[in-house]
């Protein structure tokens, strides 16, 4: 009984609570020892009952202080200290998203009735363009694939001449940005869930934000790569992350086979990203000129493992698996309908043209001045986008978001 109070007194006079972080190590030891006498764990503890089969990181890697809302992102998933963010300053570190994919092992089912689905915001978390979100685990009995979607704050750039009423150079405005992004996670779901909790903050760290977006999330695409493989684990996640620049830009990150499109009104097709799998020659030359190899089981691996050739995370496989994202840049133009970003769980069964067309037909109709979205149908637009995917044989994980770029549509 003695070594049973000490026991206790030492868990109570760290003052553990639902906002703090904990020592894994000490928790488990505290796990055992109430195994053995059945004692019951403190009415603050967040972690899973004894008989949980869960484990636990025993690294730390930093002392940065996390809000509960963080901490525990669902029930049975326990928060583990060794994923927070060892490059970015305590302040920067948090987690802002709206809808995104269910968490742990895809037994969390989305609310999806239609009452629900008919009250879903278009504008999520404060996004200044309208969009349809969704996702789903197929065929699988677990969910790797998360997505993101959030405001990024407004930067101020001078007016050009057409937005303003004068032409004085010194006219200034200010336009809105928003975060997109979707994370197809291979070999667990830790990566895809970091990249998708935190990878906006990587960005928003960077020196070059919002003036030079591009370079910016290059530059954290390599970061939370490197913070991520620190801390051990071995599954990784590809990233195609979009930043929408009021309603004249589009900025996109990917690094992996996930990928982004904008669908124009005569159905034809603009590519944002490529495919980085190991088939393609330039990978292939780049994965083998680094001394690795690349060989062919059902599809093309590298090293025989894994079938795609970029991605966050996968330490085993470095430095043939790298995070460098190709980044590409569009201007919005009249003609564009739709950004469309999505896992392979939907590019593995549908081609652009396919997608672009079953987009435009569940959303739009014709008018005398060119297509029309209809709100209440672009919230079903992601959902059906899946849903056709998985007609098609596709068995995958899946997730996807469709943007409304109608100008009509923008928020100032």
């Amino acid at each position: 009984m003695k070594e049973k109070k000490a026991l206790k007194t030492k868990l109570l006079s760290r003052n553990v609570a639902s906002s703090d972080t904990y020592d894994d190590k000490f928790q488990n030891e505290y796990k055992m020892q109430s195994e053995k006498e059945s004692i019951d764990y403190d009415s603050d503890y967040n972690g899973p009952p004894p008989s949980s089969n869960k484990c636990f990181p025993a690294k730390r890697c930093s002392k940065a202080s996390i809000s509960p809302r963080s901490v525990m992102s669902a029930p049975d998933l326990p928060f583990s200290e060794d994923l927070v963010p060892e490059s970015l300053p305590a302040c920067t570190v948090g987690i802002k998203y709206s809808m995104r994919s269910a968490i742990g092992d895809g037994g969390a089912r989305q609310a999806d009735g239609p009452t629900v689905m008919e009250r879903r915001d278009l504008n999520p978390n404060g996004c200044h363009m309208k969009v349809s979100h969704w996702s789903e685990n197929g065929c699988r009995a677990y969910m790797e694939d998360r997505y993101a979607i959030e405001e990024l704050g407004s930067v101020i750039i001078n007016a050009e001449e057409e937005d303003c009423k004068t032409a004085h150079s010194n006219k200034k405005k200010s336009l809105q940005l928003s975060w997109l992004g979707v994370f197809d996670g291979h070999g667990g779901g830790k990566a895809s869930q970091f990249c998708c909790d935190q990878l906006s903050a990587y960005v928003r760290n960077q020196y070059e934000f919002p003036w030079d977006l591009g370079t910016a999330m290059k530059h954290a695409y390599h970061m939370i790569d490197k913070d991520f493989t620190r801390t051990g684990y071995t599954d990784g996640t590809t990233a195609c992350s979009c930043i929408i620049v009021g309603g004249k830009k589009i900025v996109c990150a990917n690094a992996g086979d996930s990928r982004a499109i904008v669908i124009k009104e005569d159905g034809s097709v603009f590519k944002l990203s490529r495919d980085h799998k190991p088939g393609v020659p330039c990978e292939t030359k780049r994965i083998t000129d680094l001394g690795g190899k690349v060989l062919y089981f059902g599809r093309w691996r590298v090293e025989g493992i894994l079938a795609v050739s970029r991605g966050i995370g996968d330490g085993a496989l470095k430095p043939y698996i790298t995070a460098d994202p190709d980044v590409c840049e569009y201007n919005i133009e009249k003609d564009d309908l739709f950004l469309v970003i999505a896992t392979d769980g939907i590019w593995d069964v549908l081609n652009n043209s396919q997608v672009a067309q079953h987009v435009i037909s569940e959303t739009c109709t014709r008018t005398v001045d060119g297509f029309q979205c209809h709100p209440q149908k672009l919230i079903w637009a992601a959902r059906k986008l899946c849903k056709k995917a998985r007609e098609n044989r596709s068995s995958d994980n899946k997730c996807a978001i469709i943007v409304d770029l109608n100008k009509s549509s923008y928020i100032p």
